[in-house]
């Protein structure tokens, strides 16, 4: 019989799920009685080589946490839509004959892999989340994770539009970072969590003066430029930048661009609040509380069977999670690896 081992962090592999290949990385493995198991999507796996095997299911002795806020990594686009694998980092306890897990932080890395062009279309909706009447304080914000996107080229006349746009977002510069945690209060300190989102948005959508692009032209100023210029700009750079700020602390977010019959369009950004619809409800909560508000605007997609929330972040909502542009043309989402899809 193997030894049981402590857990540890594979930096990358590939592995066979259902028949497709994906790449991941960072993710925990560990071997119990001569059995390996990997974590993968909030769930414990059995693991044969490198094929994926059964679900096992963990004693539900644990208390009750607040919810996090996963982060989400889109698929690469091969003629169609991908699929997610989201890797989560635990702590683990092996005590007794049994398993315990306390997650402790969901840190989410790549997940690579294209579907075939057979694959269903993402169906996305629009919808609200109404808090339940609560006369508590505002509680302290949930933690959320770390994106790491990995990059794959695309062919497609939208390629040249979302490779402008990723540009634009450098939320590596020195000077985007730096601004970005300037927009943080005190009391925020801590984890990537909602009331950092809050405080960015707040900040830069006072600091904000609308102009508008040279006429004939669509420029997508840099985040970094942005900020030098003294936070000015049309719709697509507020969005931008602020996607940029988000992702600077740990955030994941999305740009999207509306267009409308007539010509006109609009640009906003979105930021990804998790998998589950408890992640929606507990950003309600804070926002709400905060913004003194009914409810909040979100974004759902699916891919993969799996159901993914984002959080408005339009400059014209007047607050996080405000209501959204209405267009009646194409609504196109652009990710930070280039990868787009356009949304029904």
């Amino acid at each position: 019989m193997t030894k049981d081992i402590e857990p540890y962090v594979v930096p990358h592999e590939s592995i066979c799920i259902n028949g497709v290949w994906y790449d991941v990385e960072n993710a925990y493995h560990w071997v119990i009685g001569g059995q390996e198991y990997i974590w993968l999507e909030d769930q414990l796996y059995e693991l044969h080589g490198a094929f994926l095997g059964d679900p096992v299911d963990l004693p539900d002795d644990e208390p009750d946490e607040e919810p996090d806020y996963p982060q989400y990594e889109p698929p690469p686009r091969s003629g169609g839509w991908g699929s997610t694998i989201v890797t989560v980092l635990i702590i683990l306890f092996v005590m007794g004959a049994g398993l315990k897990v306390m997650k402790v932080l969901d840190h989410v890395d790549d997940a690579i892999s294209g579907a075939e062009a057979s694959a269903p279309s993402s169906v996305v909706a629009v919808g609200t989340a109404t808090p339940k009447p609560t006369s508590a304080p505002i509680q302290k914000p949930t933690q959320l994770a770390t994106p790491r996107p990995t990059r794959t080229p695309v062919s497609s006349p939208w390629d040249t539009q979302a490779s402008k746009v990723v540009e634009a977002m450098d939320y590596t510069n020195p000077t985007t970072r730096d601004y970005a945690l300037s927009l943080i209060d005190r009391e925020h300190s801590g984890k990537y969590n909602i009331a950092q989102i809050c405080d960015m948005w707040d900040k830069i959508y006072k600091q904000w003066t609308y102009v508008n692009d040279p006429k004939g032209s669509n420029y997508y100023s840099p985040a970094s430029r942005t900020i030098k210029l003294g936070v000015k700009g049309d719709c697509d750079d507020f969005a931008i930048l602020v996607a940029s700020t988000m992702m600077a602390i740990g955030g994941s977010s999305r740009i999207i661009l509306a267009s409308n019959t007539d010509g006109a369009g609009h640009a906003y950004a979105e930021v990804y609040l998790g998998p589950s619809k408890s992640n929606v409800d507990s950003a309600a909560k804070y926002i709400c509380q905060r913004y003194k508000c009914r409810s909040i605007a979100y974004r759902t997609s699916n891919e993969g069977g799996q159901t993914r929330y984002w959080l408005n972040l339009d400059w014209q909502a007047k607050h996080p999670g405000g209501p959204y542009y209405k267009n009646n043309g194409e609504t196109v989402a652009i990710y930070p690896n280039k990868y787009w899809v356009k949304l029904k």
